[in-house]
């Protein structure tokens, strides 16, 4: 596979990135300063490095690389580190990273660092359930409400996204304000069911960010109008500052738990202005964005009392929705009807926009030549701050026959009923028509019956995965409790590697999780919610054979020493240890 990727790279294809772990710190701590560069090749170019002479390297630089294969397309990172330390106090500048890609050079941005004197102030005793609290406060956690414009005029378009940053582990969140965006119309973007996690970096520091909400609004109203914030209530996993009070702490407790945080983004204020005076079509009806006309008629031919169909499609970006149809003028021998009006809307590349259909049923009452005069449409086009009219050409229509009497609206071959099915999907039926068969008649075959079933067998099939597949996706507890086995699997096999190995720790620690997280998972049990008390009742509650349970918590308690002991173990002890394990597992699983 690497053998066939290509051996070039497009500068415009590779990202560099530089962030900080802080960007404040006393001048006796340290930090961690970290240069990504990502590219969608193998090969990614060397980058070369700011000056760092105001701080002592530590460490550095320690080098790590990612290759990721998704949906057929590669993408891969390499990522260097150093550990510094400031050497005065003051405010220092890390300059710009940079990579050469095809004779282009790529620049990150600089970031500043602010040492202090000495340690950041205490603001008193807390109680460590407050300390844990406040470490997802402030920069850890935030919501940000972030808008393409912060003015703009009436009916064009504001992308508003919703956006949370955090640097903690976010376990899930629930919406409990949504902003109500009064003065706009709103259209929401799709989003996925799981929020994508991105990263950003905020004053040189790395945050995860997962969007949240996106909407279009179109304002509707001149002024100043508020967009009001949106509020979350975000469940995250903290580790706890207390140290463990003994060897068996780091997996009965492993010093996190849950936390639940209220976090709210800022109110925004958008400057609607109005639409100019100075230069305004006299026809203008309001549109604003950029669109295309087109008008046609589905014939240019017809006889009298015939049915004929004007088409005007507007096309392009804006909010087609609330685009009025243009005004037609038609000679006094047509008669018009209501038009049908289809509106689609796209939403790509996060502009709205798409198409609108309208069409209008005109009877012609009496023979003739027909001119329709031009369609005009006017709208205002933000970007360069002006008008334009839009204009089609002129339509002639032939019509033959004659009427055999003045017509009165209503006492023609068509009343207004009849010409109101006209706009459905059975139209234009054409009498005389003469039907020729295409083949000889005979019976249903055998296999169209076989076609028939297999349809619905196949339906059938896909209507109840696709139940499955919902079931498990809104039922944690479920989706945890099918994959229980699968888990803890990987982790026995992953253990296995490490037989021959000398990290005894990384094989202990592997087979523990392997225990640990199948009930776990089949119990739908949060980390912090998992003991041997806990763990005890629930096995004993299925009926778990006593003597079964002992050697469960038998076999994790010598995982646990063995893996912070240091004590080393021969392959065949680990091979028996493995076996054991996997013997357990098996048994728990035909109780639970």
């Amino acid at each position: 596979m690497f053998a066939l990727l290509p051996a070039t790279l497009m500068a415009g294809a590779v990202k560099l990135n530089a962030s900080v772990s802080r960007n404040t710190l006393s001048v006796d701590d340290n930090f961690t300063f970290t240069v990504e560069v990502k590219g969608s090749s193998a090969s990614l170019p060397d980058v070369d490095f700011p000056d760092l002479t105001d701080f002592y390297i530590l460490s550095g630089p320690n080098q790590s690389t990612s290759i990721q294969f998704i949906n057929g397309a590669m993408s891969s990172s390499k990522s260097f580190s150093y550990i510094l330390k400031p050497r005065k106090t003051g405010s220092f500048t890390i300059g710009k990273a940079s990579v050469k890609v095809d004779g282009k050079n790529i620049f990150s941005k600089p970031i500043t660092i602010k040492v202090v004197k000495g340690a950041p102030p205490a603001s008193g005793k807390k109680s460590p359930k407050k300390m844990n609290d406040a470490s997802i406060a402030g920069a850890s956690l935030f919501l940000k409400t972030e808008v393409s414009r912060r003015s703009a005029y009436i009916g064009q378009q504001i992308t508003v996204a919703y956006k949370l940053y955090f640097k903690v582990n976010v376990r899930t969140y629930e919406v409990e304000t949504m902003p109500p965006n009064a003065g706009f119309w709103t259209e929401d973007f799709d989003m996925p069911q799981q929020p994508v996690i991105e990263n950003e970096i905020v004053n040189g520091i790395n945050y995860n960010v997962a969007t949240l909400r996106k909407v279009a609004l179109f304002p509707t109203q001149v002024g100043k109008l508020k967009l009001e914030p949106m509020a979350l209530n975000v469940e995250a996993i903290i580790r706890s500052r207390r140290s463990p009070r003994s060897l068996f702490d780091s997996f009965f407790d492993n010093g996190s738990r849950s936390v639940r945080k209220h976090v709210a983004s800022k109110a925004v204020t958008i400057n609607v202005l109005p639409l100019p005076e100075k230069g305004k079509p006299a026809g203008f009806k309001g549109a604003v964005g950029r669109y295309k006309l087109n008008v046609q008629l589905d014939k240019n031919k017809a006889k009298v009392n015939d049915a004929v169909s004007l088409k005007i499609k507007i096309s392009g970006t804006g909010n087609l929705k609330l685009i009025q149809p243009p005004t037609i003028n038609l000679p006094p021998d047509i008669e018009q009807y209501d038009p049908k009006i289809n509106t689609h809307v796209s939403k790509k590349s996060g502009v709205i926009g798409g198409s609108k259909n309208i069409e209008y049923v005109l009877i012609p009452r009496m023979p003739g030549d027909y001119k329709i005069n031009p369609i005009r449409l006017s709208y205002f086009d933000p970007r360069d701050k002006s008008y334009h009219t839009l204009s089609s050409k002129g339509l002639t229509l032939h019509v033959t026959g004659k009427a055999d009497r003045p017509v009165i609206s209503g006492e023609s071959g068509i009343n207004h009923k009849e010409v109101a099915l006209l706009g459905r999907d059975i139209r234009f039926i054409k009498e005389n028509a003469r039907l020729d068969q295409t083949g000889p008649d005979g019976p249903l075959h055998w296999w169209h019956g076989v076609v028939a079933v297999l349809g619905l067998v196949l339906f059938a099939a896909f209507w109840m995965y696709d139940g499955h597949r919902i079931r498990l996706m809104g039922n944690v507890a479920l989706a945890r409790n099918r994959s229980a086995g699968r888990v803890a699997n990987r982790l026995l096999a992953d253990a296995r590697k490490k037989l021959n190995t000398t990290d005894d720790a990384a094989f202990y620690k592997s087979v523990q999780m392997a225990l640990s997280r199948f009930v776990q998972d089949k119990k739908n049990l949060d980390l912090t919610d998992f003991n041997e008390l806990t763990a005890r009742e629930i096995l004993s509650r299925h009926k778990v054979p006593s003597e079964q349970i002992d050697t469960y918590f038998e076999l994790l308690r010598q995982a646990d020493l063995k893996q912070f002991s240091g004590a080393t173990s021969v392959p065949s002890e680990k091979k028996a240890f493995l076996e054991k394990a996997g013997t357990c597992i098996t048994t728990l699983g035909k109780y639970l």
